[in-house]
């Protein structure tokens, strides 16, 4: 569970099955690719903003949840969309 009331950047690797849970009030960027993860997300309050390459970051979730929160697909940069 990642508690937090203010803007944070994570840069780090999510790996294998679980749950990554988002609350408090705060928005959570997720900046890395993260395809050995295969749990869920469950954003109970604020925001998670998966940027840039919202695709390749979380190719293999299992499942969003959005309880009360919001959950941000920046596709800004990535190769997944067709010119």
């Amino acid at each position: 569970t990642i508690n937090q009331s203010s803007a944070t950047t994570y840069a780090g690797k999510f790996e294998g099955t679980g749950l990554v849970v988002k609350s408090g009030a705060g928005t959570l960027s997720i900046t890395s690719a993260n395809p050995g993860f295969t749990g869920g997300l469950v954003v109970n309050q604020g925001q998670i903003s998966l940027t840039p390459r919202t695709v390749a970051n979380f190719a293999n979730v299992s499942s969003v949840t959005l309880n009360a929160g919001t959950l941000l697909l920046d596709y800004n940069g990535g190769a997944e969309i067709p010119s």
